[in-house]
């Protein structure tokens, strides 16, 4: 058992925003979103977003659509259609009332090219055979979100953070903090900090 968002560092001081001010701009971004609940960590998803494309929201062994959301298009755990904003995705863990005590999303900006590579993979649910990363399936059974969201990280994001594959979202999280990412948004009591690097 831990608390909610157990990694942040108390002297680091975010700076309070809205929704709208971290909405999808024009650079390409795969962001890492780990969520706490009172005295554990419950989910990690992750969401990318690529100009002219638009969004997927890859929510591994997670329940976002499948009963509540009749628009969304989800195959494979992954929502192609209409994918959530953050705010969204927040709402609808309220409206569904899962743990929302702490939300850490990790945002890296991408190259055109590592979107477009990360897009090809999450659209097609995984890696062909003849791929250099082979195997790799965006399907998961529930309580391995940890584990999937690690192990898509170390492999696919390893030029812009490094991580080990690891079962408890709150461990990848610490993983992350020790690296550089563009911006943490935290979420809670209802409100969003933006932090930088510190």
């Amino acid at each position: 058992m831990h608390k909610e968002l157990p990694n942040l560092p108390s002297h680091w001081r975010g700076k309070e925003i809205t929704a709208n001010q971290f909405k999808d701009k024009k650079s390409p971004r795969a962001q890492v979103i780990i969520m706490y609940g009172k005295h554990f960590c419950s989910h990690t998803a992750l969401r990318l977003y690529v100009p002219g494309k638009g969004a997927m929201f890859w929510d591994p062994g997670g329940g976002y659509s499948t009963k509540h959301l009749s628009h969304a298009v989800r195959s494979s755990d992954v929502i192609k259609n209409k994918a959530p904003s953050i705010d969204q995705y927040i709402q609808w863990r309220h409206d569904s009332k899962l743990p929302v005590n702490g939300i850490e999303i990790f945002d890296y900006t991408l190259t055109g090219k590592q979107a477009l590579e990360l897009w090809a993979i999450l659209d097609q649910g995984g890696v062909a055979k003849n791929h250099p990363k082979y195997p790799f399936n965006t399907n998961a059974v529930g309580l391995f979100c940890g584990h999937s969201v690690s192990n898509f990280v170390e492999r696919f994001l390893g030029n812009k953070v490094k991580v080990r594959q690891d079962f408890l979202p709150h461990n990848l999280s610490a993983q992350l903090y020790q690296q550089s990412f563009d911006q943490l948004i935290i979420y809670r009591n209802r409100q969003y900090a933006l932090y930088k690097n510190q």
